[in-house]
């Protein structure tokens, strides 16, 4: 939890100084104690359970706890102080050190000071730092001439104003309001091996009552227990976060107890929160080896979702999204408004319905950089902390991103994760390429039917060929369903609530999220009703016809033309249930992807083409190798796939189109007439599709026996050569066939698992120089040489030691 300044509650302290609250942030924490002298074998880390000891960070030499500091907690502080005495003794001789505080919002500071003062962490200051230089000027001083001290000390205050205001919530403008929580810190005695409170607002340190073995940390039973107290007294109040401070360097902090094993001289050493149980190679020797080889993790973004997981998994740890009641920040409560429910409705003139729901535009031109950022970096934090269970330590990362994506959203989510992730490098994906690599094939025509557009990528030997695009999308898709929607309820005579009559037909009656929950769960698409085996050929002859009992063919149509089901609407005003046809809600998807009229939404552009005839053009526009290759391997990506009879649709009515017009780009009257004529048919048959003609003069009829077409003869056979081709797997070439993908990220995935290096690496340390003005053109980089330097284990961490000097490139994604 972070520092709330809604709250302001009347303080009776008279202080001096003031400085802003700290959020509770492991990365703040960090930062701070670097600056005051702490060594890089300690680093705070969250804690987020107290009851499964596997995910406890072991060993730690104090906690910091921050709880909700309300009018309950000052009572109960009162009633204890008051039965305490008031005679508390200087440093010399005590069993810890404390500090009274003497500085407003500042207890996050103390906290931290007392963390490093006692315990093992002491020994481990650096010498001549800030820290070491006040504890030697505090020593053998009573607490208010310690307060002095620390009140005195420039160097303590620049530190803290240093990273006091980062963090991912806004810091209060005024530093001497009172905020609503409050941090203590637990930490072993330095002489009796007991645990204590120690808290600068209270008269001097509390002993707990709990004594630590010698193996024991602050994260032992006994510790646990102090904690739960706090939580109990609160009586299901939720804001309370917990840091550890753990001893990354201790020889029982070895690579086998982080991942689960048992350590030397220890029974049983709980895991790190940051690893759960994951299989480790045995060839760790330090805590250096286990940074160059932390877990490399796997990013998809895209424009409505954000899905995170660690490489190796065969799905991703978890799906994020965020939707407008998720954006709020603190001291938000319009969701708890009369008029909350109303406010989807108030949308500005211009905007795009749902457009809240979207993390980023591919149109730049009217988004703000900044709030997109502001959506990646919360989600990201919401993945890291609360599904993946990993800390702040950089890692590696491969960004899964679509190839069409603009510079500068990609160079806004690199930002975030080189300066907020501190990530060392990050591997850049094609969306389209890695579906690929998931079909298991090299080749492959990627429909990516997606929430702004269905694209259409051809890729050949994992490399992206050809790109075409259409807007004819799940956004399209949804409004269209609105459409269908809002005519039945007019149909059927249901009073809703409408505005004036010009703004009657824009007007939308329901909330963008329960629609698009309909067109989930409800909408579907029709069947084609023309396929390859019900047309024959042209020249032929007619089709064989059979006979059948046109009731039997006629009940089912008619059957489904008819069913209606009922569609209950929560959003309506007034709330209300719609009975529709079946059948009018695959209008949505045939109007969206399929329409194909003078004067539709999308007839304005004449590259603007329906799906099919879209994948027709595109396979037609393929060099003829290419499209050999890649019509054999078509995949169907996206969140629009998976409406049901969609992709069955769209790949029978590429096959119709491919039967009716063959794969020849010369069309018109002249083309038709020789594909109806026979004879010209038979003769250019002959003519072509035989090889070089032979001799002049010399027939067919002629030959004696002894002549031989040795320009048309065939190459002789060996009986060796076919036994040894009949093992091999024939691949398919020149016919349609689908194929199935486990998308993108699980391509990705396997492609990092196998460590093989992506065209696109972007190094921390050449980023924060250039920025995307420093990539170079994919030309003017010599991969090939690069990826000789990178071999070994290991090799891309050396090879990203001296990157600076180094030319790289963003593949794809293109340079300014």
């Amino acid at each position: 939890m972070s520092p709330n300044p809604s709250r302001n509650i009347p303080s009776a302290k008279n202080y001096k100084k003031h400085f802003i609250p700290l959020e509770s942030n492991p990365d703040v924490f960090n930062q701070l104690i670097r600056l005051l002298g702490a060594p890089e074998s300690l680093v705070f880390e969250d804690v987020f359970t107290l009851d499964e000891p596997e995910f406890l960070p072991h060993p730690a030499v104090a906690l910091v706890l921050i709880f909700p500091a309300g009018e309950g907690y000052e009572a109960r502080l009162a009633m204890e102080e008051a039965a305490r005495h008031d005679n508390i003794p200087g440093d010399s001789g005590k069993e810890v050190t404390w500090f009274k505080q003497t500085i407003h919002n500042a207890c996050g500071l103390y906290a931290i000071l007392h963390a490093l003062s006692n315990g093992e962490s002491r020994a481990l200051i650096e010498p001549d730092s800030i820290l070491s230089s006040i504890l030697e000027r505090c020593q053998g001083l009573e607490p208010q001439e310690q307060a002095a001290v620390l009140e005195d000390s420039q160097e303590l205050e620049a530190a803290y104003n240093q990273v006091a205001a980062q963090g991912d919530t806004a810091a209060p403008d005024n530093p001497e309001d009172e905020v609503y929580f409050h941090y203590v810190c637990f930490t072993r005695s330095n002489v009796n091996d007991r645990l204590y409170e120690l808290d600068g607002d209270r008269k001097g340190p509390i002993d707990r009552g709990a004594v630590l073995r010698p193996n024991d940390d602050v994260l032992s039973e006994g510790g646990l227990a102090v904690i739960r107290e706090y939580i109990e007294r609160e009586h299901g109040n939720t804001g309370f976060g917990l840091m550890a401070l753990p001893e990354m360097s201790a020889p029982h902090r070895s690579v086998t107890n982080i991942r689960g094993g048992q350590g030397p001289g220890s029974t049983v050493t709980p895991s790190s929160p940051h690893t759960p149980p994951r299989a480790a190679p045995s060839a760790f020797g330090s805590p250096s080896t286990l940074r160059a080889e932390e877990d490399l993790l796997v990013i998809e973004i895209g424009s409505r979702f954000l899905r995170v997981g660690f490489a190796g998994d065969t799905t991703p740890r978890v799906q994020l999204q965020l939707p407008p009641e998720q954006q709020r920040r603190v001291g938000d409560y319009r969701l708890w408004t009369a008029s909350s429910e109303e406010d989807w409705t108030k949308r500005e003139r211009g905007s795009h319905w749902g457009e809240d729901y979207e993390l980023w535009r591919y149109d730049v031109r009217s988004i703000d950089l900044g709030l997109v950022e502001d959506k990646l970096h919360r989600l990201l934090r919401d993945a890291f902390s609360k599904y993946l269970l990993i800390d702040s330590k950089p890692r590696r990362i491969a960004l899964v991103l679509p190839s069409s994506l603009p510079l500068p959203l990609l160079s806004t989510t690199l930002d975030l994760l080189f300066n907020h992730f501190h990530a060392p490098i990050i591997s850049l994906l094609s969306s389209a390429t890695m579906s690929t690599v998931a079909a298991g094939v090299r080749s492959a025509l990627i429909v990516d039917l997606g929430w702004a557009e269905t694209v259409v990528t051809a890729v050949y030997e994992y490399r992206e060929v050809s790109c075409t695009r259409s807007v004819r999308g799940g956004k399209h898709l949804v409004s269209s369903l609105h459409k269908v929607l809002k005519d039945a309820l007019r149909e059927q005579g249901t009073a809703v609530r409408e505005t004036d009559d010009n703004e009657a037909e824009e007007r939308h009656i329901l909330s963008f999220g329960e629609c698009e929950d309909i067109c989930t769960r409800v909408v579907w698409c029709r069947p084609s009703n023309k396929t390859a085996q019900s047309q024959p050929r042209e020249g032929e002859g007619l089709p064989t016809v059979q006979e059948q009992d046109e009731l039997e063919h006629e009940a089912p149509s008619a059957a489904r033309e008819t069913k209606t089901v009922t569609i209950p609407l929560q959003t309506t005003r007034p709330p209300t249930s719609l009975r529709i046809q079946f059948s009018r809600l695959a209008d949505a998807c045939e109007n969206t992807y399929f329409e194909d009229r003078p004067g539709a939404p999308y007839s304005f552009d004449d590259e603007e083409l329906p799906a099919h005839w879209l994948i027709y053009q595109h396979l037609l526009h393929l060099p003829l190798d290419v499209r050999a290759t890649c019509m054999s391997r078509i995949v169907f990506t996206g969140g629009c796939s998976k409406i049901l009879g969609l992709k069955g649709r769209i790949y029978d009515e590429v096959v119709e189109l491919a039967r009716a017009r063959e794969w020849d780009p010369v069309t018109g009257r002249g083309v038709e007439a020789v594909r109806k004529n026979l004879k010209l048919r038979r003769h250019g048959s002959k003519l072509t599709s035989g090889g070089p003609t032979g001799v002049l003069g010399q027939d067919e009829g002629d030959e004696d026996g002894v002549w031989h077409d040795a320009a048309n003869a065939g190459p002789e056979t060996n009986a060796i050569d076919e036994k040894l081709d009949r093992r091999k797997a024939q691949a398919v070439h020149g016919e349609l066939r689908a194929v199935e993908s486990l998308g993108p990220w699980s391509g990705a995935s396997l492609t990092c698992q196998l460590k093989v290096l992506a065209v696109a690496n972007v190094e921390r340390e050449a980023w924060q120089l250039h920025g995307v003005n420093g990539a170079s053109r994919p030309a003017d980089v010599d991969v090939k040489t690069q990826q000789r330097q990178s071999l070994g284990a290991g090799g891309l961490m050396r090879g990203a030691a001296g990157g600076q000097d180094r030319a790289w490139t963003l593949g794809p994604w293109g340079t300014l």
